[in-house]
């Protein structure tokens, strides 16, 4: 079998190219890595930024953080931020700047230094990298603009709020131009690279998002404020007239459980009211029946509210409908007296007092209902009118005293009846107001009297016989001197 020979110069040219292709890949391969480290430096630098940022709400802060963090980060000369007012003016209002060079801090510019065009640029999100500002084509106003503070290459990027309307138009699609972040080189020229742009972007985004919940923060401790002011100012006008309402502002954060309590003393006080108390809607449903009113009609609470024709049957009768209708349209109305069948079929008589019911709305909603059951005092009153009719038309004289003091001066006579005048001859007028001992004469028995004054001081009934004084005998003793 023949030998094949290569060529040397091949050889020397294979060696070469595999040389010459390690070389390539090992230098991508390193250019890749120094990507890829870069890359990952940033990050961690605008993760750290960002952890700055965030670190407080208070917006001056968050404002001097930023751009410290990014003229470090960036090795530039000036980095500030820009705001821009509802009226197109715009203000310097953070600042970062070498030593060597002007501070913008504090200056405000006319709208002319900002026009419309430019605004509504930034506001969709648009960067400008100058890296000249005498080679790039930007105008000539711009550039002299710029160059009194030293600036040869600048870096704008919009700081956007997505969340609130734009200041040119309430229904603008575009998210709120807040300010700009703003980077100079005024020592040279500068070329900004696309990573350089990135960061400030991803920056700016961050910084809206910390001055927002400065803003918010800032909003909602001026509203605890205002608020604390508003108590505070309540609590003075207040705490003159009652301590009771100063505890209830005090504590206004416990309305809720301030609500419930009420809610069941409230129920506590209807249950445990010695009147009847029911309230009903427009339609005459039962809502509430407390355990008096329970007792007075016989019905169950839910009885009562399963059967709310119960009510309407055998209590609340003709009278009731027009009570109710002057009650519903907001006139006066007296009580009424109504006659009405319990439960066990026997009759009793109540009287009813009634108020509208109003709703949360203040519309009203019903009426509630107060009862008492006044068949006992309606007896009395009769036995007490028949037992009148008895003493004033009886033939016997009546005397009625209070019933202290039993020693000196002694009881007052409280009335005497018709009877009594005419057998003593004394007129009422002579005999109110003063003691039954007037009538006591040389012939009043001693022990009568005596036995008199043991029983009433026993609250006991007695009954004796005794001479006393007559209109014909006064004349001569003046008993009622």
């Amino acid at each position: 079998m023949g030998k094949f020979l290569i060529p040397i110069e091949f050889v020397f040219l294979a060696i070469a190219m595999t040389c010459y292709l390690w070389h390539r890949q090992n230098q991508e391969r390193r250019r890749i890595e120094i990507s890829i480290k870069q890359q990952t430096q940033r990050e961690r630098f605008i993760n750290q930024i960002t952890q700055h940022i965030r670190q407080s709400l208070n917006l001056e802060t968050v404002l001097n953080t930023t751009v410290a963090e990014v003229k470090t980060l960036l090795q530039v000369d000036r980095v500030l931020i820009y705001r821009i007012w509802q009226d197109g003016t715009g203000s310097a209002i953070t600042e970062s700047v070498n030593a060597n060079y002007p501070s913008i801090l504090g200056r405000t510019f006319s709208d002319e230094v900002f026009p419309v065009e430019y605004h509504q640029a930034y506001t969709k999100g648009k960067v400008r990298a100058i890296n000249d500002i005498d080679q790039d084509d930007i105008e000539i106003c711009l550039a002299d603009f710029v160059k009194q503070f030293g600036v040869k290459s600048k870096l704008v990027v919009p700081i956007l709020q997505h969340n609130r309307a734009s200041s040119l138009d309430n229904e603008s699609e575009f998210p709120y131009l807040w300010g700009l972040l703003i980077t100079h080189q005024c020592a040279f020229t500068r070329p900004w690279q696309p990573w350089e742009v990135e960061l400030m972007k991803q920056l700016a985004n961050q910084v809206a998002i910390a001055i927002q919940q400065s803003e918010l923060y800032e909003q909602l401790q001026q509203l605890n404020k205002d608020l604390e002011n508003r108590v505070e100012k309540r609590t003075q006008q207040l705490a003159a007239t009652n301590q009771s309402l100063r505890m209830e502002i005090s504590e206004r954060q416990k309305t809720e459980a301030a609500l419930r309590h009420t809610n069941h003393t409230l129920q506590s006080l209807i249950a445990a009211s010695p009147r009847g108390i029911f309230t009903l809607n427009l339609a005459d449903q039962i809502q509430i029946w407390n355990p008096t009113a329970e007792r007075i009609f016989g019905w169950t609470e839910t009885e009562i509210i399963a059967h709310p024709e119960l009510l309407t049957s055998n209590i609340l009768l003709e009278d009731y409908q027009q009570f109710k209708q002057k009650v519903l349209s907001g006139m006066v109305s007296p009580s009424l007296e109504l006659k009405c069948q319990k439960k066990d079929g026997s009759w009793i008589e109540i009287v009813l007092s009634a108020a509208p019911l109003l709703d949360s709305e203040e519309n009203i909603a019903g009426l509630v209902a107060v009862v008492a059951d006044i068949t006992e005092q309606k007896r009395q009153a009769e036995q007490i009118r028949l037992l009148q009719s008895v003493v004033v038309n009886t033939n016997d004289a009546v005397v009625i005293t209070e019933a202290e003091p039993i020693d000196d001066p002694g009881p007052r006579i409280l009335y005497v009846n018709e009877a009594f005048t005419k057998i003593t001859g004394y007129t009422a007028e002579e005999m109110l107001g003063k003691t039954p001992r007037v009538l006591q004469g040389p012939k009043t028995s001693r022990t009568e009297l005596d036995r008199v004054r043991q029983a009433i001081s026993q609250w006991q009934s007695v009954t004796v016989e005794a001479e006393v004084l007559n209109d014909s005998y006064k004349e001569k003793k003046s008993p009622l001197k």
